[in-house]
């Protein structure tokens, strides 16, 4: 039953594609949303049950855990994938070279 569920919303993410979608184009060709920092913390708030301050949080957290795990030209290319307002939840550092 999973399978058919994931099958649609490849193919729902196909079709916007096709469309002429407002999406972005991601390293592998597909498209992704684009939205800023207000609907992002919204969406995280949403799945985690939690209030949009603290969601906030958390993802400036996830933000350090990911900047210090990964070489920094590979988290350089994630901070030019990410609209300006959500790079800010990056270590200010990053967020600033990202910014040049």
């Amino acid at each position: 039953m999973s399978g058919a569920r994931g099958s649609g919303a490849r193919e729902s993410r196909g079709q916007q594609s096709r469309a002429g979608g407002s999406g972005a184009r991601t390293a592998e060709g597909t498209a992704g949303e684009r939205f800023g920092l207000t609907a992002f913390a919204g969406r995280i708030a949403d799945r985690a049950g939690t209030d949009e301050d603290t969601a906030l949080r958390d993802a400036a957290a996830v933000m350090e855990v990911l900047d210090a795990a990964l070489a920094p030209e590979l988290t350089e290319r994630m901070a030019g994938a990410l609209p300006a307002d959500i790079r800010e939840l990056l270590p200010l550092e990053r967020a600033s070279e990202a910014d040049d």
